[in-house]
């Protein structure tokens, strides 16, 4: 299952109160990226940095390593792009609803190489493929793939016809008892 949205997650009394944090920020005086990780930090929670798209070069990457170590959450715009579009390109704070959809409709991420991700925007990342639901769905700051992800993402490549070697777990060794 993915992540639940922001609205399954959050009570109205936090949707509540997080806006008026957001208030607070807003007409604070603090600098831009005081404001990101601030809002960043209250707003943190299980519906944050849902993985709900791969690139090709992560899966391969996942496919040949049995690994997310080396791969990251992209997100498709900056995070210091959207605070500034929340807080200072803006003549009055977003109302609170818009604020919710905004934030979130931007914090969603591509699972992607660091090579991919060093890069600003999203136009050099190879094919970015969906993910389904039940997939990548363990929250955390980092991916994490187990026999489900591995098994979608060589079905995806094998799908797309596109050649990588699989990853082959070394077996372990048993020892033989003494008699």
């Amino acid at each position: 299952m993915p992540a639940k949205s922001w609205s399954e997650t959050l009570s109205q009394q936090q949707q509540d109160d997080l806006y008026q944090v957001y208030l607070a920020l807003y007409n604070s005086s603090l600098n831009i990226n005081n404001k990101q990780r601030s809002f960043e930090a209250a707003i943190d929670g299980a519906h944050s940095w849902s993985i709900n798209e791969a690139t090709e070069d992560a899966l391969k990457h996942l496919c040949e390593t049995g690994s997310c170590d080396g791969l990251q959450r992209a997100h498709r715009v900056k995070r210091k792009d959207r605070a500034v579009a929340m807080f200072q390109d803006r003549d009055a704070p977003l109302g609170q609803r818009e604020l919710f959809e905004y934030f979130f409709s931007l914090d969603a991420v591509v699972l992607a190489t660091k090579a991919e991700n060093g890069t600003h925007g999203d136009q050099h990342f190879s094919t970015v493929y969906p993910i389904p639901a039940g997939v990548f769905s363990i929250p955390g700051m980092k991916a994490v793939a187990k026999a489900p992800e591995i098994e979608w993402a060589t079905g995806q490549l094998t799908t797309a016809n596109i050649a990588f070697t699989a990853y082959v777990p070394p077996q372990r060794l048993r020892r033989r008892r003494a008699q």
